[in-house]
Parts: C-alpha cells; sequence; structure tokens
C-alpha cells in the first residue's frame, strides 16, 4: 500500500511540475548513432553528454544539464531513443575542465574512433580503435591529454 501511494505521489508531483520538468529528448526522437551525431544533437538542446556506450543493438548515453541527468537507450541503427529517465545530479559538478565535445574531437583528430566515453567522478575514460587496434584511454579532463592508454 505504501508504495501504490507513494507511486502515486510522485506521479502527480511530476504533473504538477509541468514542462520545466518535462523530459527531453522525447523518446522517438532521432539524435545519431554515432558519439559526435549524438552529442550535437544533444549540445543543440543544451545538454552535455557525459557517457556514450554502443553495446550491440543498443547505444546508452547519459547527459546532463543544468542540475538534471538524463539516462538514455537508442537504437545504434536507427539513432532513436527508445528509453529515457530524468532525476536530478547528485554531488558536484562531474565535469571540471575541458568541454567533454572538444575532448572527443582532440581524440578524433589524433586518429580515434571513439566506441565508449564516459566522464564520472571528474574522470574521463574512453574506449577507441585506431589503426585496427582497440585502446583502453585514461584521459585529464582539464588538458585532454592521454594519461594512460592500453592496448585492448
Amino acid at each position: 500500500m505504501l508504495r501504490s501511494t507513494l507511486a502515486i505521489a510522485g506521479l502527480a508531483g511530476l504533473l504538477l511540475a509541468g514542462p520545466a520538468s518535462a523530459l527531453e529528448p522525447e523518446l522517438g526522437a532521432v539524435l545519431g548513432t554515432n558519439a559526435a551525431s549524438i552529442a550535437a544533437a544533444l549540445k543543440d538542446s543544451g545538454y552535455d553528454m557525459t557517457k556514450f556506450e554502443q553495446k550491440g543493438s543498443q547505444i546508452e548515453v547519459y547527459a546532463v544539464k543544468d542540475d538534471r541527468r538524463v539516462e538514455m537507450k537508442l537504437d545504434a541503427a536507427t539513432g532513436a531513443v527508445v528509453a529515457a529517465d530524468s532525476r536530478m545530479r547528485r554531488g558536484p559538478d562531474p565535469r571540471p575542465g575541458m568541454d567533454d565535445e572538444a575532448i572527443r574531437n582532440g581524440l578524433r583528430d589524433q586518429g580515434y574512433s571513439i566506441e565508449q566515453y564516459e566522464r564520472e567522478h571528474g574522470e574521463i575514460e574512453a574506449y577507441a580503435t585506431k589503426d585496427g587496434a582497440r585502446w583502453k584511454l585514461k584521459i585529464d579532463p582539464r588538458s585532454g591529454e592521454i594519461l594512460s592508454q592500453e592496448r585492448r
């Protein structure tokens, strides 16, 4: 009974909160099929992508905007949002230093193709391919410099 009451109260809170708390992007929205196109689409709506990971037929993306964090799953073939969850961020800003887009562009300029990218707790980890090899990269968020690389 308590769970039902809490669920109804939570739903009522979402309905009363109005459009300011509406989830963006909406289910079915097409964001893209790679890190660059998804990051650009999110940036157009004021979001910064903090995580990108492709697993088979799905892409998992985390993005932040102000004090909101959105977790999304996209169809890898179409780039359409198939699931999304929005919540308040906890703790300090997870993005000290350089902008994530600038760091990803720097990696691409060095010849890397990004498969997975995540900034969490002030650290950046990426999995990328270059010259046919797969690499695990640790990146300094303040400078964008690759601190370590491990062939996978």
